[in-house]
């Protein structure tokens, strides 16, 4: 018994190393490969084409940061460290901010972005609810067809705010349907295959 515990608080250790390395020896160096593609793009005198790929450099530098906090995120939550800071949350404003993160992403794809959030404020943690909305819209947009639309809608539902991503894409296979929560939400498989609906308290 000794000897398994031993080994098991080892591979604890081991995890929480790997963890810290993702996310410091990571996260510097992307981020400033984010902060130098903004500079890039400040420039006026820069030629398109060079804007172009500085654009390119900062959608890929951003997806890796969502990588690497959603890694520090499940991290967190496995080992009972994830606290959500709940605050007001304009929710509209939000997620006009994370389609003007992914605005480059969707038009590679020519996928339009669409919101109609009829909603008050919510309580949530602002960091949680960004990342789960660019995960989610990140998600749809990779698998929506060419041409398609990605929608967002959000209203409200009694005392709760039901905030819902839709695409056309093919959705989960219904035998690989399983609960889905991030932040303060709830999330289930919505009424199309293509769905995802959370619901908060406003």
């Amino acid at each position: 018994m000794k000897q398994q515990r031993d080994a098991l608080m080892r591979l604890q250790l081991q995890k929480e190393q790997l963890t810290g390395f993702v996310v410091h020896d990571l996260k510097n160096p992307v981020s400033s490969m984010d902060l130098h593609a903004q500079y890039l793009l400040r420039d006026r005198a820069l030629p398109e084409a060079a804007r172009d790929s500085a654009r390119h450099i900062r959608d890929q530098a951003r997806s890796l940061l969502r990588l690497i906090y959603n890694l520090l995120d499940i991290s967190k939550s496995e080992e009972g460290r994830l606290a959500p800071e709940r605050a007001r949350v304009d929710l509209r404003a939000l997620v006009l901010e994370v389609f003007a993160a992914l605005d480059l992403r969707a038009s590679s794809r020519s996928v339009s972005l669409r919101e109609a959030v009829d909603a008050p404020a919510v309580q949530a943690d602002p960091d949680l609810l960004r990342r789960t909305i660019e995960n989610l819209l990140e998600n749809a947009i990779h698998h929506a067809p060419v041409g398609s639309t990605v929608a967002v809608s959000a209203a409200k539902d009694g005392v709760a705010v039901e905030l819902r991503v839709a695409d056309s894409g093919p959705g989960v296979p219904a035998e690989m349907r399983t609960p889905r929560s991030a932040s303060s939400s709830r999330g289930r498989g919505g009424p199309t295959p293509s769905s995802w609906i959370s619901t908060f308290r406003a």
